[in-house]
């Protein structure tokens, strides 16, 4: 039998200076330089060395071949700097910890994982994303490092992801953002070149914010977006087609610089005010703009190919425009302000009828096949001096050219002989007149021609008034009656309810004229001014506990979440690293602040304390020993019972065998070593320190990185730990609060290891540097 161990014994010796295949199955192996292990019991695949993670078809990288499935959890040690190609392509995985040496995360390396984080945080010094990374990835936010470049093909495809910080990116692939459904906003503005189809089908994307840099918006980009408003600056020269197809945009602003707009560029938007073309804009092509809208078009515009622009029944050309293809099934007015000559081309077999306003023999021979005529439908004729008054709302008027006509005082008035264009749109409906201003008659037999008239009595909010007009051409003088304004002169007002916290403020307003009154409201409401009064007594396992608030203008009271803010006057902001910690450490009990209204988080903490913290986070258990070995705790102090059982649990054994230095600061290195202590002191998976001022031979080795794999500490930097350092206040219930769930109840192992004599204590920083979060 012994015989038989020794030639196992001998063969496991072997296999193991064997090469390992590079799929072989298994929980733990090489590949390359990485190594690489499984934990069947937290179900994550821990990753160390230094380079690449291989490339690897769907389902054969070898960590996929344990029988150990699921794997939920991935942990990248310092050192590598590429993930290959379908390494963790599993809809299992719900974390992953990166590296801050990771530059590459490959092909479909993260497709269609289920990550259960709230927020997935890149690496610093990743600068490429590459295709199909997370496809299909279940996560709401990601934050990309400012070193991040390139985003290639599919990156985030059908990725679930709503918030993504795009800011410093300067290439996005095709399809990098197709589908993605759930994505509300992408600011671009380092953006230099993207792929077609690049946000195509993200149907929540409301909001987009290009840069300086980009010269090109390809083909799809954002084909059903969910965009409203969208300003395109000058630096895009070319919208190529469906950029922009299917968004319901209604606020449109081209850049001077705009050279081409495609094909269905901008097919289906529902522009709500007036555009003026940039001066740059050489050519529109086949419907660029279907939906609503009313165009300017601008001098310098060559060609306007058709359908480019939504039904307008009146354009008025550019001396530029070479080629004109509209609308195939409704009627156009085409505004000829000036002499065309005969070297345009239009393409008038495209149109079902073209009018011209200018009198027929002035058309060349170039227009003889064209069906041009003078209009006769919807005319208007005026004379100079003559005014016309417009009915309705007035804003939903306008001048085509304005310098034979022009809006005045809610009338149309006329200034000199020619031809001019009135428009009106009213909820989108757009009706036209051709105003032909003629010369006077020399006689008007009888069918005056009126000017518009002086004013004798004022009309009023009631009451008609009357001017007198005078004919134009014969000088006839009559009197009409003016009506009534409509419009009533109002006193100052009487205030009849002040504003509260929850009403608004009234004055009554009469009509000095016919005494109609009005209520006018004169202010919002001021809603409440809530001051801090009282605490109320926490319910079991509220972590906050709860305050009692109460109104100082009309006294409600409401019940709301207590922050120790009311408690201590230099807590820290809502969103600082610390805030929680402190938050959790009063509520808890931990501590009640240094005075009745002070935390002071920058404060150090002496040994005494730090303990007496351990202590009552632990829920104050019985000390294991009776005799106290330590002269300088004698009993009354406040943390003569803490040390007690700190040093039955083996916590600590003191600064010497006699003594136990409660006044000296407490450095980070031994804060850590009580947690660790406290915790069982359990042995780190971590396999690379990341500290180089934490060597093998201190005592406080194993309890830093044990500390760091937990994320209870960071470090000072990324390479330092800063173990002598004196720990703040803040640092100290920010490590507990971290560790809190990781202690035991009882960390008294059954043969405990001595406590090696601890580093001596340094004269403590003026303001250490606070510990970052990881």
């Amino acid at each position: 039998m012994k015989r038989f161990f020794v030639l196992l014994l001998l063969a496991a010796m072997l296999l193991t200076m064997l090469p390992i295949p590079a799929f072989a199955s298994g929980t733990s192996g090489m590949v390359g330089s990485i190594y690489w292990s499984y934990n069947s019991k937290t179900h994550t695949v821990a990753f160390s060395g230094n380079g690449e993670i291989p490339d690897y078809a769907y389902g054969e990288a070898p960590w996929h071949q344990t029988s150990c499935y699921p794997i939920e959890h991935v942990v990248l040690g310092e050192g590598i700097t590429r993930i290959g190609s379908n390494a963790f392509f599993m809809k299992d995985l719900q974390s992953v910890h990166f590296c801050k040496t990771l530059q590459s995360i490959g092909d479909s390396a993260f497709e269609n994982a289920s990550f259960s984080m709230d927020e997935l945080v890149l690496p610093q010094n990743l600068n490429r994303i590459e295709a199909a990374a997370f496809r299909n990835a279940k996560v709401s936010k990601i934050k990309l490092p400012a070193s991040l470049k390139t985003i290639d093909a599919l990156a985030f495809s059908q990725c679930r992801v709503q918030e993504i910080n795009l800011e410093n990116v300067e290439t996005i692939g095709e399809k990098a953002f197709f589908h993605a459904q759930w994505l509300t906003s992408a600011k671009l503005t380092k953006l230099k070149s993207m792929g077609n189809n690049a946000f195509d089908d993200a149907r929540s994307l409301a909001s987009v914010e290009f840069g300086a840099d980009l010269k090109v918006i390809p083909s799809y980009a954002f084909n059903g977006c969910m965009l409203q408003s969208l300003d395109i600056p000058g630096n895009i020269e070319t919208i190529e087609s469906y950029a922009f197809y299917d968004n319901s945009i209604k606020h449109l602003t081209l850049g001077e610089g705009v050279l081409y707009i495609r094909d269905h560029a901008f097919s289906y938007v529902n522009l709500k005010e007036e555009l003026d073309l940039p001066s740059s804009l050489k050519k529109m092509s086949e419907s660029a703009f279907i939906g609503s809208g009313r165009f300017n078009l601008n001098e310098g515009l060559i060609r306007l190919e058709a359908n480019a622009i939504p039904h307008q029944r009146v354009l008025v050309a550019p001396k530029t425009l070479k080629y004109l293809a509209n609308r195939y099934d409704q009627e156009i007015i085409i505004a000829l302000n000036y002499w065309l000559g005969t070297e345009k081309e239009w393409a008038s077999y495209d149109c079902r009828a073209l009018y011209s306003i200018y009198p027929k023999e002035k058309w060349s021979e170039k227009w003889k096949y064209v069906p041009f005529h003078l209009l006769e439908r919807e005319f208007i004729v005026m004379y100079p001096g003559q005014e016309l008054e417009l009915e309705g709302d007035t804003s939903q008027y306008s001048i085509v050219d304005g310098t034979r006509a022009k809006l005045q005082n809610g009338s149309v008035r006329a200034i000199r002989t020619g031809y001019d264009v009135l428009t009106k749109i009213n909820d989108g409906v757009e009706t036209n007149w051709v105003i032909e201003i003629r010369p006077l008659p020399t006689s008007c037999d009888g069918n005056h021609i009126w000017n518009p008239g002086t004013v004798t009595i004022q009309p009023t909010c009631v009451e008609a008034g009357e001017k007198t007009v005078t004919c134009l051409v014969c000088g006839t003088k009559q009197k009409k009656e003016v009506p009534p304004t409509g419009i009533h002169t109002w006193d100052e007002g009487t205030a009849v309810l002040s504003p509260s916290c929850t009403e608004t403020g009234v004055v009554l307003h009469k009509c000095t004229v016919c005494h109609t009154a009005t209520m006018e409201e004169t202010a919002p409401a001021l809603g409440h001014s809530w001051t801090y009064t009282e605490t109320l007594t926490p319910t079991e396992g509220e972590e906050h506990g709860t305050a009692l608030y109460t109104c100082s203008r009309c006294q409600e009271t409401k019940e709301d979440r207590l922050c120790a803010n009311v408690i201590f006057t230099d807590m820290p902001a809502d969103d600082h690293w610390a805030h929680p910690a402190i938050d959790w450490a009063y509520f808890s009990g931990v501590t009640s602040g240094k005075t009745a209204t002070t935390f002071a988080p920058k404060a150090t903490v002496t040994r005494g304390e730090v303990v007496t913290f351990l202590y009552k986070v632990m829920g104050c258990p019985a000390a294991a020993v009776s005799e106290n070995p330590f002269i300088d705790v004698p009993e009354g102090k406040y943390y003569h019972d803490a040390v007690l059982w700190a040093v039955g649990a083996r916590v600590t054994t003191g600064a010497t065998p006699t003594s136990f230095a409660p006044r000296k600061n407490c450095t980070r290195a031994q804060i850590v070593t009580f947690l660790w202590n406290a915790a069982g002191k359990p042995a780190p998976s971590l396999t690379e320190n990341p500290f180089t001022d934490v060597t093998e031979d201190k005592y406080y080795y194993s309890a830093v990185l044990w500390a760091y794999e937990n994320n209870i500490t960071g470090g000072v930097t990324a390479t330092a730990f800063g173990p002598n350092k004196a720990c703040t206040r803040a640092q100290t219930v920010t490590f507990l609060y971290k560790a809190n769930e990781l202690l035991t109840a009882d960390p008294l192992p059954e043969e405990p290891d001595p406590e090696p004599t601890p580093d001596p204590e340094p004269t403590p920083d003026p303001e250490p540097t606070p510990d970052p979060e990881p």
